[in-house]
């Protein structure tokens, strides 16, 4: 499994920070914008939309941080990182899907991603009313 990534943008790096904090086996791969990597034909296949973070498990090709996360939690049911059940889960992707709303900003997803599923509605409020 291979990871396409940037680290200097906040997409990206919640997506490595996932995989080294669980040291899951996953290669992560830096791409050069320099080289223009991501315009390539080889890399356009992975993703069409020619940005990054993308991974790569055998001949499954996903792009999209969050949707990267809810994978990687979900084929590594160790890291604990989504609740099982329907409610616990369904709160989650609500905070997922609320992150993607603030135009890209990780404000909620590290509270989303927890070991006791415990959201800090109070700090993700005050994130999002400190937004204007």
């Amino acid at each position: 499994m291979r990871l396409y990534t940037f680290t200097i943008t906040p997409n990206n790096r919640k997506v490595e920070a996932f995989v080294r904090h669980f040291d899951l086996p996953v290669e992560v791969h830096h791409v050069s914008f320099k080289d223009r990597e991501t315009q390539s034909p080889e890399y356009l296949a992975i993703n069409p939309m020619a940005r990054v973070p993308a991974l790569v498990d055998g001949d499954f090709k996903l792009w999209e941080s969050n949707a990267i996360l809810t994978y990687l939690a979900t084929l590594f049911p160790q890291t604990k990182a989504l609740p099982t059940d329907p409610r616990g889960r369904a709160d989650a992707d609500r905070w997922l899907h609320w992150v993607g709303y603030l135009d890209g900003e990780p404000v909620a997803t590290s509270s989303a991603f927890v070991g006791d599923h415990h959201v800090d509605v109070e700090f993700v409020a005050t994130l999002a009313s400190a937004r204007g």
